[in-house]
């Protein structure tokens, strides 16, 4: 471990303790006084919840498909980092969906998902296949300890992949059809969710091998180029999105663009 890498896991850890204690406060303010202090209004529909929920359900996918990848190829100088990626899909999974709870006004009722299902509701759908997705990753994570090489694990991540691209694409339609917010309706939106799961899926299994060293010149050089690819692929589908919005110049999706501009 040279010094270098020392200083910046050391800054990590610092920044991740102050994070977790500024954490602790919002989880209490969130308990005490409700949905008080999340300042909602026109420009504001939903609180940090749903922003968090949003992007840990995507990096949870993106980090499954990475885990799935290395074990369906069968890549052995990887398995140390397709077990971390699992972990953190799981840590993202889990993050996603306390956020998600947290939102909720009668937190209570969440079990009205599947106690009283909604089989037409996209959101009702979705609570189902999360518990599935959920079911998988931990059956996973268990054979990656139990018997990374065996049969099992390999089969299970054939299984993964589309259902992890599922459930990204999934997620984004669950916006991509909300037709009283016109910049979210469109076609590119469950795209995006893919491919910006993926980004921070793979930034986030980088950062978890990196901290546990299980990155070589060779794989940090591959996760490197991997990240940037994404990371251009997500400005390249943005500038598609806003470019075409702004060109047909339709009032309700252009006023949103400008506004964000």
């Amino acid at each position: 471990m040279t010094g270098q890498s020392t200083f910046w896991k050391r800054i990590f850890w610092i920044a991740a303790g102050i994070g977790f204690v500024i954490g602790l406060y919002g989880l209490y303010d969130r308990l005490a006084f409700g949905h008080m202090h999340a300042d909602y209004g026109s420009y504001v529909p939903w609180g940090l919840w749903v922003a968090a929920y949003t992007m840990l359900v995507g990096a949870s996918a993106g980090a499954f498909v990475i885990a799935a990848v290395i074990h369906v190829f069968g890549r052995k100088e990887w398995y140390p980092v397709g077990r971390t990626a699992l972990i953190v899909s799981l840590a993202a999974f889990t993050g996603g969906m306390l956020s998600i709870w947290l939102d909720l006004g009668h937190p209570e009722r969440l079990l009205n998902f599947y106690f009283s299902p909604n089989l037409t509701s996209i959101m009702g759908l979705m609570s189902w296949f999360y518990l599935l997705y959920g079911i998988l990753l931990v059956v996973m994570i268990w054979q990656s300890w139990v018997n990374q090489e065996g049969t099992l694990l390999r089969n299970l991540s054939f299984l993964a992949v589309p259902f992890a691209i599922a459930f990204a694409g999934a997620e984004g339609a669950l916006f991509g059809v909300v037709g009283a917010r016109p910049l979210w309706e469109s076609g590119l939106t469950p795209i995006l969710f893919l491919v910006e799961g993926a980004m921070t899926g793979t930034a986030a299994v980088a950062l978890g091998a990196f901290l546990l060293e299980q990155l070589d010149e060779a794989k940090g050089l591959f996760l490197g180029r991997v990240l940037l690819a994404l990371i251009l692929s997500v400005l390249l589908l943005e500038w598609a999105d806003y470019s075409t919005v702004l060109y047909s110049g339709i009032p309700a999706k252009a006023e949103a663009v400008n506004t964000i501009l």
